[in-house]
């Protein structure tokens, strides 16, 4: 079985998340492996620290993505405050 490149793991996105089952699904590896990438993105960007979960692979999927976006609204919220408190030229 062949790594992700850096470059997809990075980006939060594994080959395995590429390839689903019939019916549309990631399987319930599929989920293990990209839930690790998120995790692994969550952990370099937003300093995620002792995680660890005894949820299904779907459901820990769910709230790894709710993490994300909520993070990155976190940021982008904190980027606009600091703007709107430059003086405009």
């Amino acid at each position: 079985m062949a790594l992700p490149s850096a470059h997809s793991a990075i980006l939060g996105i594994t080959k395995s998340s590429l390839m689903k089952s019939k019916n549309g699904k990631l399987s319930t590896e599929d989920l293990r492996r990209e839930n690790e990438a998120l995790k692994r993105k969550l952990e370099k960007e937003y300093g995620l620290q002792g995680y660890s979960s005894c949820a299904s692979p779907a459901l820990e999927n769910i709230w790894l993505k709710g993490i994300e976006a909520f993070e990155k609204a976190y940021r982008e919220e904190q980027n606009e405050r600091m703007r709107s408190s430059l003086p405009q030229n």
